[in-house]
């Protein structure tokens, strides 16, 4: 879409807050060097942790994301008893489908264009650098690779070793920790002054899965109304 990213902030606000889009996101415009566009389709399990987040409340429960290219995702949440949803979003552009597989009922949307990309942005909030939007699930080593990141020591994630990145941009720090063994993230720490704002995990990262198209087709059996209309 051709819309300034900074309207669509202000808008929309954190990423993160949207439930019905978990982390997923389309239609802002990005530098083509920014571009995430994995040749391979992509399934990657996250889920959000710590202090603010309690363990069994949906907010700690995890999310699936697909993806392929720079045209095709799905994001899949699990059920929401307080809410009584269960959201799934499926893009193809410029068509997006979100669904509440409860009731079966949806929204339909069209990108208008003028591009038509598919967008995984882990963290954005209002007055945040626009380096974030380049950080994708998908692409966290693209990332970590254009934007210089510094290696700051090893860790540990739920028994597993990795080593932690870092980018800095001003008061906010980025730090990515790579499974030692396959390279792949197990956690992305989003912080501001030492406050963190967004603690995610992975469970799973897979990154070589053949296209399997029908994932990001129309979901059948629901009854769609159109967005606007």
């Amino acid at each position: 879409m051709g819309r300034d990213p900074k309207t669509r902030r202000r808008r929309k606000g954190r990423i993160l807050s949207l439930t019905v889009l978990c982390w997923a996101w389309w239609g802002w415009s990005a530098p083509a060097e920014a571009a995430c566009e994995p040749s391979r389709m992509v399934r990657i399990v996250t889920r959000v942790v710590g202090p603010s987040v309690p363990a069994g409340s949906f907010a700690a429960k995890p999310k699936t994301l697909y993806r392929l290219g720079a045209r095709y995702g799905r994001v899949e949440e699990l059920p929401n008893p307080a809410s009584g949803l269960h959201l799934l979003v499926v893009v193809n552009e410029p068509d997006v489908w979100m669904v509440n597989r409860v009731d079966r009922t949806g929204q339909h949307m069209v990108d208008k264009g003028p591009t038509y990309n598919f967008r995984a942005v882990i963290f954005d909030e209002e007055g945040m650098p626009l380096l974030l939007q380049t950080l994708e699930l998908g692409c966290e080593g693209k990332f970590l690779k254009e934007n210089g990141a510094k290696p700051t020591g090893g860790a540990s994630v739920r028994g597993r070793a990795c080593a932690s990145w870092v980018v800095n941009a001003g008061a906010l720090r980025v730090e990515v920790c790579l499974d030692t063994i396959t390279q792949k993230p197990l956690r992305v720490v989003v912080s501001r002054s030492g406050a963190v704002l967004m603690n995610m995990e992975y469970d799973s990262y897979e990154d070589d899965l053949a296209p399997d198209l029908t994932l990001f087709e129309r979901p059948t059996g629901v009854r769609f109304v159109e967005a606007g209309g």
